[in-house]
């Protein structure tokens, strides 16, 4: 007969339970490892000599995503984006990944994939299709969400903390911009396929290396602070009030009459909007069925799946319009923008200035705003951007 006490398995589970949770406890308050800026796609083409020049300089402007410097001159508020980093960990990271990229834990799972910030393309903003969004419209699409995707909105953060995450966002925004323009201005010389036809062509390997070293030693430091400098007057200059796009006249009227205007523009030859978006609204235009060439590609393809596409390569279908929910707002200034301006990063153009007068494009709010069949219950207005902004 044993002398040991038999021990009830619930008890041994509890226990079980209790040292997890100390062990959890324990790992918490432990410094974590510092993460560095992955490479992007395009980075990896290039010869590895390179990459590791190219990525040290990234970490000697821009720290890394658990250790940020901000650099003299990025548009970015210093003093609020450690506290940014620690709000973007515990509620961002999970599907943007920790330095930005869109490939949090969860990502793989959703769709729409979430945003990759490196590019500095933001889709939802009150100014122009080619410029940077405003710390209010990344203010604005936290607070929202994005309807129909896996973007909650977090309209119960503080002020201080939805501040220091707008200012994190837009800091991991212009880090990836600094890789990428830097590894753009090395790529077509110093890529693994140049250095595969420089050996095809007799020239030594090493010859090859240690000469593009030499080049990037000495041409670096220009090229880097040339990209710093593009990078904050881009932001900068979209927080000028020249920069945001206010519409000069209201929505006058949503009468059959206004509806029957948009609808004739809608599929007129001068917008064709129902080439993408179909006749009816519904995102079912000819283009959702063809199969596009890759911009940029050497090798001529074709991307695998029919339809548009974005700028980050996913599937990108035209919007239905029908549902009555837009994601990036439902006011009839939020459309109007999107008709004006266009969809950062989408196919979707702008269709101001020569193409269609103020009028005209109130007239296609109208009839867009006409198609759904039942009303939505809940409207997702973004707040219009403060009067008068201005660069910091």
């Amino acid at each position: 007969m044993s002398l040991t006490p038999q021990v009830p398995l619930a008890a041994l589970f509890v226990a079980a339970l209790i040292n997890l949770t100390l062990l959890r406890a324990e790992d918490a308050s432990k410094p974590s490892e510092a993460l560095t800026f992955p490479l992007s796609q395009r980075a990896k083409e290039l010869i590895p000599e390179v990459q590791q020049k190219v990525m040290k300089k990234v970490e000697e402007q821009f720290g890394t995503p658990s250790h940020p410097i901000v650099p003299e001159g990025i548009p970015v508020e210093k003093t609020v984006v450690l506290k940014g980093q620690t709000v973007y960990s515990l509620h961002c990271a999970r599907c943007h990944g920790e330095a930005g990229t869109g490939a949090g834990p969860e990502a793989k799972a959703l769709q729409p994939q979430p945003r990759d910030f490196r590019r500095g393309v933001f889709k939802w903003k009150s100014t122009s299709i080619a410029q940077r969004p405003l710390r209010h419209d990344l203010r604005e699409t936290i607070r929202l969400g994005v309807p129909d995707t896996a973007m909650p909105g977090f309209p119960k953060f503080s002020e201080a903390d939805a501040k220091s995450v707008v200012e994190y966002v837009r800091w991991l925004s212009m880090a990836g911009e600094f890789q990428v323009r830097l590894v753009d201005e090395f790529y077509s010389d110093f890529s693994i396929a140049m250095l595969k036809n420089e050996i095809r062509e007799g020239k030594k390997e090493k010859e090859v290396i240690a000469n593009a070293i030499k080049v990037i030693v000495e041409i670096l430091p220009e090229v880097s602070t040339d990209s710093l400098k593009r990078i904050s007057d881009d932001w900068k200059s979209a927080e000028l009030e020249t920069s945001i796009l206010r519409p000069k006249s209201a929505l006058a009227s949503t009468s059959d009459a206004a509806v029957q205007r948009g609808r004739e523009l809608f599929t007129s030859l001068k917008v064709r909007c129902n080439l993408c978006h179909g006749e009816t609204g519904k995102g079912d235009g000819i283009v959702t069925r063809d199969f596009w060439p890759i911009p940029g590609d050497s090798l001529n393809r074709k991307y695998a799946e029919p339809g548009l596409h974005n700028v980050w390569g996913q599937v990108n279908q035209p919007w239905d319009l029908a549902k009555g929910k837009m994601r990036g707002g439902d006011s009839p200034e939020d459309l109007f923008r999107r008709i004006a301006a266009g969809i950062s990063g989408t196919q979707m153009p702008g269709f101001g200035g020569s193409f269609l007068t103020e009028a005209e494009i109130w007239d296609v709010v109208s009839y867009v705003q006409s198609l759904p069949s039942e009303k939505p219950k809940t409207k997702s207005i973004r707040q219009p951007p403060p009067q008068g902004a201005t660069a910091k």
